[in-house]
């Protein structure tokens, strides 16, 4: 658990929230602790988290290397969300995917547990797994929707809580706990696109997941991407309305937040700038909050661009002269690129 450099994970005050990592990975042959995962699609092709496990003595991301890991449930990080009384913003599993194969249902259980006992902080969670994340929301809904509610007195401990199921545990604090229906106010779900392949599988799967707040990172962006199909519902595409508009008819079944960034390491692939410009004007056209997180280690601009280091204008598929290695300080952006929005909170 700490403070994270990921700009877009932000307390409600404007200040950096925190990251959150109980599902780890145990070296067999050494007993050395870290994180794994498996890659899945051309968006883990330089996965930053595969790329530090060498530091804590773990292995890349491979599915060659699933046997030569124990996986564990660190409960000790829960337990560390709970005490925390601060109203925090966590982002869940950055090092790993929570909604790979290879963890089980009762860990994810344990956590979302976590989630609902902790209504002052928000939780966000994104992976690449759009049908186990929908899969597994369905199953906790089905749950929701034919459990009676019943009144429980007394006081959770946070061990009391790691070991409650969902059908177990209740929603907030004090004498008495009310019953809350998923999904749960305080949640934000999202899943990683690169390019309009995998916007197109995992999208509408994302909406439809039961979720107080959808959104998509759009990171590492490798191809251009229409989003414009679902950042409106069905009925205010046919009415002409966009997201901001209110209305009773309004499915809610839209993407909430858009994130976008190019990519940055060793090995990183280009970026055209005009894809994410793209995105900030399909965002604006339909009221939707969009962060730009990074131009990348590769942006480049197709038509005449101008850069910032030489004072000279380019007609080819130049760098545009970032200091940043990463791309990532506005300041050296174009003014139009310099769009970094949040979503409003429901809880």
């Amino acid at each position: 658990m700490s403070t994270t450099k990921i700009e877009w994970v932000r307390n409600a005050d404007g200040t950096q929230g925190e990251t959150i990592n109980p599902f780890r990975a145990r070296n067999k042959a050494t007993g050395a602790v870290g994180h794994f995962c498996e890659k899945v699609g051309p968006g883990c092709k330089n996965c930053y988290a595969s790329r530090l496990q060498s530091r804590f003595g773990l292995f890349p991301f491979l599915a060659e290397n699933r046997d030569k890991v124990e996986l564990f449930l660190d409960e000790s990080k829960l337990q560390k969300v709970l005490r925390r009384r601060k109203p925090t913003t966590w982002f869940w599993a950055d090092m790993t995917d929570m909604f790979w194969d290879g963890y089980p249902d009762e860990w994810r259980d344990r956590c979302f547990a976590v989630m609902a006992l902790t209504p002052q902080h928000t939780h966000v969670i994104l992976t690449k797994r759009a049908g186990p994340l929908r899969e597994w929301s369905l199953r906790l809904q089905h749950i929701a929707d034919n459990w009676a509610p019943k009144t429980k007195t007394g006081q959770f401990s946070p061990a009391d809580v790691l070991n409650l199921r969902w059908m177990h545990w209740t929603y907030g604090r004090g004498p008495a706990f009310p019953y809350h229906p998923w999904p749960l106010p305080n949640v934000w779900l999202g899943v990683s696109v690169e390019d309009q392949a995998t916007a197109d599988e995992r999208i509408p799967l994302l909406l439809r997941t039961p979720a107080a707040l959808r959104f998509v990172s759009y990171e590492p962006a490798l191809g251009p991407v229409d989003f414009s199909l679902w950042l409106t519902c069905i009925y205010c595409r046919g009415n002409g309305l966009s997201a901001r508009d209110d209305s009773d008819s309004c499915s809610g079944s839209h993407i909430d937040w858009l994130i976008v960034g190019g990519e940055s390491g060793p090995d990183a692939r280009d970026c055209n700038v005009i894809w994410l410009s793209s995105v900030i004007q399909q965002c604006q056209d339909a009221g939707i909050p969009c962060f730009i997180k990074q131009l990348g280690s590769r942006p480049y601009s197709p038509v005449s661009c101008f850069s910032s280091m030489t004072g000279e204008s380019t007609d080819s598929r130049a760098c545009l002269g970032l200091r940043n290695k990463k791309g990532a300080n506005p300041s050296e952006w174009p003014e139009y690129l310099r769009v970094r929005q949040m979503p409003e909170r429901t809880a």
